[in-house]
């Protein structure tokens, strides 16, 4: 029987990358102006227009830019199509604004970022959606798999050290990555009250903000 997978990552907005690049690149001869200004007027032999700032591109970047953080974007990949059918599904589904198909098996979704929906909720009730659907006469198995994939490879390379580490000791542990990345771990020789409290705390930041949560049952 076939198991459909499905992998969400965080879609990051590249544009800010871009827009950094280019403030790095401004900023790094501040000293230009200042030889311009003893140049020889004589010693100019034609006018020369030097467009040291592309005003209009970085504007168009800067507009384009919040337009993309105005939604909570995800790349979902599948080991299925995504058809017209599939598309239409997830569009359909209650807390999504955009959706955008980018290859056979992967597509980009753009949640609310208003609150009004949880979405981490949303994307379940999409998984549960597309396990009813494939093409327009043939459901999907009903077996799933799921992986959320929030950071982007080297922070997952630094997450197995950290886990490779923990994992040293004969402690049980756990360990809740945030968003932005910043870890924090809680070990333990017994599974005791301390420990359950850490680990529903961690289970509860992560429903209101999202994360990672990592632990020595399932490293």
């Amino acid at each position: 029987m076939k198991k459909n997978k499905f992998v969400w990552e965080k879609w990051h907005n590249p544009i800010e990358e871009e827009l950094n690049s280019y403030n790095s690149m401004f900023m790094a001869h501040p000293e230009e102006d200042d030889v311009a200004e003893e140049i020889d007027a004589t010693e100019i032999i034609a006018p020369t227009i030097i467009n040291r700032f592309p005003l209009d591109l970085i504007n168009a970047l800067h507009e384009k830019s919040r337009t993309l953080n105005s939604f909570d974007f995800w790349t979902l990949h599948t080991n299925f199509d995504i058809t017209p059918i599939v598309k239409d599904v997830i569009e359909k589904t209650d807390g999504v604004e955009t959706v955008d198909v980018l290859t056979r098996y992967r597509v980009r979704i753009g949640f609310t970022i208003s609150g009004v929906f949880d979405n981490s909720s949303v994307r379940q009730d999409i998984q549960r959606r597309l396990s009813n659907t494939e093409g327009s006469d043939h459901p999907m198995e009903s077996q799933t798999e799921s992986v959320i994939r929030s950071f982007d490879e080297e922070k997952y390379i630094e997450i197995d050290s950290i886990k490779k580490e923990l994992s040293k000791t004969d402690e049980s542990w756990v360990m809740f990555v945030l968003p932005n990345g910043n870890t924090s771990a809680h070990s333990s020789k017994a599974i005791d009250k301390d420990f359950l409290e850490k680990m529903t705390f961690f289970q509860q930041v992560q429903l209101l903000v999202g994360g990672e949560i990592y632990s020595s049952k399932t490293a």
